[in-house]
């Protein structure tokens, strides 16, 4: 089963502004957060989502750093910058690919850094795995359809 290249094409751009959101939404959260957490935040979270190993909060803007890299990686190899401009791309399968777990990661991470700084200030007992394992499969969906063939 393969899935047609235009609707390929036509799901890129909601999934690069997710992405963008994505990326946005967890550095304003670290900016506005970062003086209101204590000094140690959770930097671990364990199977059933209890936090079991605590450091730093240097750990928020380095997430916030590590998020940006991905991002950028993401975007030149998956073709960002043809899509803007107009070009098209030689592999639209694996840029669609690429765009889709841009999106999916942006949010992972997005959802990591918010259950750190929740955890942190005693807000929530725990990361919501449930949230994280739906990211995991959301991120499996492209490949069990056959979008890179």
């Amino acid at each position: 089963m393969s899935i047609d290249l235009e609707i390929l094409e036509a799901l890129r751009w909601p999934l690069e502004a997710l992405s963008l959101l994505g990326l946005i939404a967890m550095g304003l959260l670290i900016a506005t957060s970062y003086g209101r957490v204590p000094r140690q935040v959770p930097h671990h979270f364990g199977i059933t989502g209890r936090a079991d190993r605590h450091g730093g909060r240097w750990i928020l803007p380095f997430m916030g750093a590590i998020a940006l890299a991905m991002y950028a990686a993401m975007s030149a190899g998956g073709g960002t910058l043809g899509l803007l401009t107009g070009s098209s791309t030689a592999k639209p399968g694996e840029a669609f690919l690429l765009v889709w777990m841009k999106a999916v990661l942006m949010l992972m991470l997005g959802h990591c850094v918010r259950s750190m700084i929740r955890v942190a200030r005693g807000e929530a007992e725990r990361m919501n795995m449930i949230v994280l394992l739906g990211l995991i499969a959301l991120s499996l969906i492209p490949a069990l359809a056959g979008v890179a063939k």
